[in-house]
């Protein structure tokens, strides 16, 4: 039953009377597991005292009633207050979305775990669990080198592979080549040795592929009903995509680039395809057999100095974390965390509306313990760090960037440090009112901004550059998701007031803010909603007291987010006008008005009036004159929320 009032009813009307002392030893099979059970209404059944929770009902049928209850068994019972708009938990009070959450909370911190795995000593709530433990990581398919276990075999293949360099091969029964799997030997033997049983004949024409997926872009690229036409020659494909790869052979694209001997290809495939030619293999999987001259050569060796092997994820982790970690023990860096408008500590997760506030708790966290500790815990690619307060620990040395301290901290002091995984670091000077780029000087007021300018302009330089708008990316995946997602996407309608949107996730955030539509965010405490994030947010503080409200320096108005005061602070009191006209000189607060400005320049008038046909050149002038001239039909016409209008 999906409500819990239905439920309550149901066991009401439906079971009445039953026999407890047969029911209970057939359902409840586990000492170790609660029993749920809801005490909205509850009362002692014999005299009809009501009773607030299970503990007092207990101790009332002992001390009145007389009854026998046995306390060494523990929780037996985990007591629920069942409300379809409220998910608290009855042991501590804590509040959550939903009631998984609520239970899993319950399970984690308010019973015993009394079942101890006796080789690593994980704790488990029942046997059940503990059995699938001891299966999944105690037995298993054993390495005979190192006598790490696996739990599948296809996993102890791939640790021998990458740890140990032991290769599983298949070899051919007809011209004895070494291939990695079976299925490549039976590419191989379909495609050289003409075995009929290893050949795909297409149904439709003489075709014949060594593949599954061979065929099946065969049959949809030439058999498909479903044509797509090149615009520049008669080339016809049933594939869509293929047509942007065949477009790159009338603009000579070549975005793949050899880092070894720098040719260039149109496609991955193609640059997959000639990356073997450097590594000694074969197409198709196969491995070139080196063929050793036995007879004596007086000339000089020319054996291939063997090279470096390629790191795998766990080995760049490790060294990722072994750089920061001694660059943190060895030099003022602080290392922190960002999540959506807060501070948060690296090591102990608090939370922190000010950098100045974060950097005056660091002083909390002292000894290289902790450090340690932080970074074995450490998963992402990077660490946010600030270097406000730059030093070397070592020696009196002045430093005062993040690269110059890392080759000090090589050259003077010996420090391990593997540069082959980079620099593993980003760094922030942090400021209360304002936090510059340090790679190009942009100034920002708050962090955020500035962390989004540092992953889209600074992440990385790349060759691949994006034709429309001059953005680049790292690969060519990215770069025609991009092109698709913002220059192939435009003029999509909404379908309540007509309006156009670049890209679908624009359109949807439309749909949400003006016509209500999808109201997913639900207050934690009452049963209202609510269509963002931030609307939530302001109803919780203002009408539950959850968190404080950030009051402005000069006016009497509040904010949830110091951002939003920043934003406001900046743009009411102080004045800030650092975006510019270039035609008439005019001085705006942020680049989205100073686009706006424009317009009258441009004589772009993009907005459009859905009841008269009157265009304007800023959706707020349009949504003023719609509410001033068309009020008497706006809920027809134009569903506008009066919140919006006027804005």
């Amino acid at each position: 039953m999906k409500d819990c009032e239905a439920l309550k009813n149901h066991t009401v009307v439906s079971h009445k009377s039953i026999d407890l002392h047969a029911f209970i030893p057939q359902r409840i099979i586990s000492k170790d597991i609660p029993v749920k059970m809801d005490i909205t209404d509850l009362c002692c059944k014999s005299c009809n005292v009501p009773l607030a929770t299970v503990e007092d009902l207990i101790a009332h049928i002992v001390a009145i009633h007389g009854q026998e209850y046995d306390y060494s068994a523990g929780v037996c019972v985990f007591p629920f207050i069942l409300n379809k708009d409220l998910f608290q938990c009855m042991l501590c009070n804590d509040k959550y979305d939903n009631f998984t959450s609520m239970l899993g909370h319950m399970y984690k911190k308010h019973i015993e775990r009394a079942y101890i795995c006796q080789i690593c000593g994980n704790s488990f709530i029942d046997q059940v669990r503990l059995n699938r433990h001891i299966s999944y990581s105690h037995v298993g398919h054993r390495c005979k080198i190192c006598l790490k276990i696996f739990d599948a075999s296809h996993k102890l293949d791939k640790h021998k592979q990458r740890i140990h360099g032991i290769q599983r091969t298949v070899e051919c029964n007809l011209c004895s080549s070494i291939f990695e799997n079976q299925y490549q030997v039976k590419v191989h033997m379909g495609k050289v040795h003409n075995v009929e049983r290893y050949k795909i004949k297409c149904e439709h024409c003489p075709k014949i592929c060594t593949t599954k997926g061979a065929m099946l872009l065969h049959v949809q690229s030439l058999h498909s009903d479903v044509r797509f036409e090149c615009d520049l020659c008669e080339y016809k494909t049933g594939i869509k995509w293929r047509i942007k790869l065949h477009k790159r052979k009338h603009f000579g694209e070549k975005n793949y680039v050899c880092s070894i001997c720098t040719r260039r290809f149109g496609r991955s495939s193609n640059l997959s395809a000639h990356m073997k030619i450097h590594t000694g293999e074969s197409r198709g999987g196969q491995k070139a057999v080196k063929h050793v001259n036995t007879e004596p050569c007086n000339e000089m060796d020319l054996t291939p100095v063997p090279t470096k092997p390629a790191l795998t994820a766990k080995d760049k982790r490790k060294i990722m974390r072994n750089n920061v970690l001694q660059v943190l023990i060895k030099s003022t860096v602080m290392p922190f965390r960002w999540l959506k408008s807060s501070y948060r500590c690296f090591y102990c997760y608090d939370i922190f509306q000010e950098s100045s506030d974060l950097k005056n708790h660091q002083q909390v966290h002292v000894g290289d313990e902790i450090k340690e500790q932080a970074m074995n815990n450490y998963w992402e690619s990077v660490v946010y760090v600030d270097i406000s307060n730059l030093a070397c620990n070592l020696c009196p040395e002045n430093v005062t960037d993040l690269y110059d301290l890392i080759d000090h901290l090589v050259a003077k002091h010996g420090v391990d440090y593997n540069k082959d995984v980079g620099i593993c670091m980003v760094a922030f000077k942090l400021d209360n009112f304002a936090v510059n780029c340090l790679a190009c000087g942009a100034s920002f007021y708050t962090f955020g901004p500035l962390l989004h300018h540092t992953n889209k302009d600074h992440k990385g330089t790349s060759a691949i550059l994006c034709d429309v708008c001059g953005q680049h990316f790292k690969d060519g995946n990215l770069l025609r998701l991009h092109v698709k997602t913002i220059h192939e996407n435009t003029g999509l309608l909404c379908p309540e007031c007509g309006e156009k949107f670049e890209t679908r996730s624009k359109l949807k955030t439309h749909q949400k803010n003006q016509h209500d539509l999808d109201k997913k965010y639900k207050c934690l405490v009452c049963s209202q909603t609510f269509q963002s994030h931030y609307k939530r947010s302001r109803h919780m503080a203002t009408e539950h007291k959850n968190r404080q409200e950030i009051k402005c320096l000069h006016c009497p108005k509040t904010f949830v987010f110091r951002s939003m005061m920043m934003t406001h602070l900046r743009d009411t009191h102080l004045k800030v006008r650092n975006h510019i006209c270039g035609v008439c000189g005019w001085k705006a607060f942020n680049s989205n008005r100073l686009k706006n400005h424009m317009y009258k320049h441009s004589g772009e008038k993009n907005f459009k009036c859905e009841a008269c046909d009157k265009a304007f050149t800023t959706k707020k002038i349009m949504r003023a004159h719609f509410a001033r001239m068309h009020k008497t039909i706006q809920s027809q016409m134009m569903p506008y929320e009066h919140q919006y209008v006027g804005h």
